[in-house]
Formats: structure tokens, sequence, C-alpha cells
């Protein structure tokens, strides 16, 4: 089974968000030398994965709200099915946010078993949905690469969940896992910002 790594990020969110689906293309300019070496770096990725899009290309996509082909990027696959547009969308946040330490090597379906063992422990926290829920601007569901995000308005809560369900007796193969959340969540508290992650 392929394994994926987990990138969070301590970030005001609304500071990436503002720039997708504005139609304002004269933005991408400003963007493309905003993210400067990043994109460079990002590019020659996909040069090397022989991606049908550039990261410019994926940028103007995400502003624009439309692909190449003049169709809404929610609602067209052709594009997107790479996670490209995602990728992309991470760039932002990264030069908005602070990246924290995240999960190497970690199995997609393992969110699912981290869940299952919260709400067994009557949690409703969800790993999944952190990693996965997506931003409204951009498509889900997409299996090579997906984004979720926690409000800071919305973090305490979801700390005194996991802390009384850890209280219960978590079983120890979660543990880390949950303790490593529960660090991301602290880190955007002490610092006042939202806490996105990226799975891919």
């Amino acid at each position: 089974m392929t394994s994926i790594n987990t990138y969070p990020y301590s970030v005001q969110i609304e500071k990436a968000q503002r720039h997708l689906r504005t139609g304002d293309e004269s933005e991408i300019d400003t963007l493309i030398g905003l993210l400067g070496r990043d994109l460079d770096e990002l590019r020659q990725e996909w040069a090397d994965e022989e991606r049908a899009l550039t990261p410019e290309d994926a940028l103007r996509c995400i502003v624009t709200g439309v692909n190449q082909h003049g169709r809404d990027i929610l609602y067209d696959a052709t594009d997107w099915n790479d996670g490209s547009y995602i990728r992309v969308f991470e760039l932002l946040v990264q030069h908005y946010g602070e990246a924290l330490d995240g999960w190497e090597q970690t199995r997609r379906s393992w969110f699912g078993t981290v869940d299952k063992a919260l709400a067994a422990h009557g949690s409703l926290f969800s790993v999944e949905s952190l990693m996965c829920e997506g931003v409204e601007e951009l498509p889900v569901g997409v299996s090579g690469a997906s984004v979720g995000y926690i409000l800071l308005e919305d973090i305490p809560e979801a700390l005194t969940d996991l802390a009384d369900a850890i209280r219960r007796g978590l079983p120890s193969e979660v543990e880390s896992n949950i303790a490593d959340v529960q660090g991301w969540l602290q880190h955007c508290v002490d610092h006042g910002t939202d806490l996105a992650c990226f799975a891919g």
C-alpha cells in the first residue's frame, strides 16, 4: 500500500484562501514573484514527473477558478486528479505560515484507524477530516493529495475533546499520533493561528 507524508502548518488560513477563485489575472504575476524559489523547485519536480500542468498553470487555475479549457476547476477532474491545485495551494500556505513536524510514510487508511479509536473513546475529533476535508474553493477527493484545516476559534474545543479521549485510555498504537495533533493544535493556540494540514 502506498505511503504518504503529512504536512501541518500554523497559519492564518484566510491569507492563503483570499487568493483562490478571485478571477483577478493581474494577481498571478505578483504571486509568481511572491512564491519565487518554491515555484522553481516545484517546476523541476513536476518536469521530472511529466505532469500536464506547470506550477504557474496550476496557480493561474486556482486564482481564476477555471482550468485551461475554461471549465470550473471544482467540477472538472481532468487536470486535478494528480493533486496539482492542492500542491500549489500548499505553497501559499507555506508562504504565509510556519511548517510544523508532520508524519512520514503513513498509510492514508491510518487516519480512519485513529478516528475509530477516538470515536470508541467518546471523541468527535476526526484526523481524516483534518487531513482531507478540503477547502471550499478547491476540488476535494483527490487520491494523490488532500488538505484540511481547523480554525483557531475551534481549536480549544478540539484540545479538550482529545484530552478527554486520552484520559479514557486510547490504544497505545495511536497515542503518539494524537500527541502530535495536540502539539500542532497547542502551537496554533500559542501563536494565534489556524491549523492547516496537507497529505500526499
